[in-house]
C-alpha cells in the first residue's frame, strides 16, 4: 500500500521516494517560504529584552553554562543552526567569514540549537562537520528562540547592551522562491555589525529570513 505525505503543497510517494531527513528539512524549507515572505522592517528604536529573557541560561556542548546577561555591555550574535537544515548549514562558510572579517571587534558570537531532539553528541558532530568554531547552545526548551523572536533556522539576531537590533537573514542568497543566488546582492548582517562596530546610528530591522521553521512545541 502506498504512504503518502503532503508538505506545503507538494506530495511525495515513498513507493518511488524514499522520505529522509533530509526530504523531511526540504518539506520544511517549502512551508518556510510560503510563510515568512515579508518586507523589511525598520523603526527608530531598539526592541529591549524582558528581564526574565535577560536570565535565560543555556548549556554549552561543553557543558558550560551561558546567559543573555553575561553580555550586557556586549554585540552578541546568535546564530540559529539546524542539524539537517539545508539553508543554515549552507551559511556556515559565510559565517565563518564574517567572523573573521569582525575578529578584532568585540563580537560575541553563540550558536543555538532550538529544535528540542538535538543531543550534546549530535550537536557536537554538527558543529564539527560544518566548522563551527564558537560555542553552541542547547535551547532545548526553546525559551531563547521565543525570547528574541526567532522563527527559523538559517536566522541571525543581533543583541547589543541586551537589546534587540537586528532580526532576520544573513544575506539574501536564498530567494524568495528559494532559489539560490550564487552571488548575494544583499549583506544584512555584515552592514549590521560594521554599523555597530564603527560608531554609526543603528535601528531595530526586520528582515525575512528563509529557513527550516523551528518545531515549537505546542
Amino acid at each position: 500500500m502506498k504512504s503518502i505525505a503532503y508538505a506545503g503543497g507538494y506530495i511525495f510517494s515513498t513507493q518511488s521516494l524514499r522520505i529522509s531527513k533530509q526530504a523531511i528539512a526540504l518539506a520544511q524549507l517549502v512551508i518556510a517560504l510560503g510563510l515568512l515572505a515579508a518586507p523589511t522592517f525598520a523603526s527608530d528604536s531598539t526592541q529591549p529584552l524582558p528581564a526574565p529573557a535577560q536570565q535565560i541560561t543555556l548549556t554549552d556542548l561543553n557543558g558550560k553554562t551561558h546567559s543573555l546577561a553575561d553580555g550586557r555591555d556586549e554585540t552578541v550574535v546568535l546564530v540559529f543552526v539546524g542539524l539537517e537544515c539545508p539553508v543554515a548549514n549552507a551559511y556556515a562558510p559565510e559565517v565563518r567569514e564574517l567572523q573573521k572579517t569582525f575578529a578584532k571587534s568585540d563580537l560575541r558570537w553563540l550558536g543555538i540549537h532550538s529544535d528540542t531532539g538535538v543531543t550534546a553528541a549530535t550537536a557536537t558532530k554538527h558543529a564539527a562537520d560544518y566548522r563551527i568554531d564558537f560555542p553552541v547552545l542547547l535551547d532545548s526548551e526553546q525559551k531563547l528562540a521565543a525570547a528574541v523572536g526567532a522563527k527559523v533556522l538559517g536566522q541571525v539576531v543581533v543583541l547589543h547592551k541586551n537589546a534587540v537590533i537586528y532580526r532576520g537573514r544573513i544575506n539574501d542568497r536564498f530567494a524568495t522562491n528559494g532559489k539560490r543566488r550564487d552571488t548575494p546582492t544583499t549583506h544584512e548582517l555584515r552592514d549590521v555589525l560594521t554599523a555597530l562596530t564603527t560608531g554609526k546610528e543603528t535601528k531595530f530591522t526586520d528582515t525575512a529570513a528563509y529557513g527550516c521553521p523551528i518545531p515549537f512545541k505546542k
